[in-house]
């Protein structure tokens, strides 16, 4: 049986910066969570340091501030 009190929490937070592959499967995987397309998913990861976990937690507050449009890519 594992002894959940006193597992740690879940870290997705990466070591090092990810390569390319990488990246793009963080995106995809972003985008089926999230259902964002991949330039919002991508800006959302990447202001996250590439942190999935701490991206998904972006997202969940912009969406609960209706400020989803902040992740618009700037011209």
């Amino acid at each position: 049986m594992i002894d959940v009190s006193r597992s740690k929490p879940l870290s997705l937070k990466l070591d090092s910066a990810p390569d390319e592959d990488l990246k793009e499967k963080l995106i995809a995987i972003f985008m089926k969570l999230t259902e964002l397309d991949k330039e919002k998913s991508e800006k959302c990861l990447e202001l996250r340091d590439w942190d999935l976990k701490a991206a998904l937690e972006y997202f969940v507050k912009l969406l609960k501030l209706n400020s989803l449009s902040s992740l618009e890519t700037e011209v």
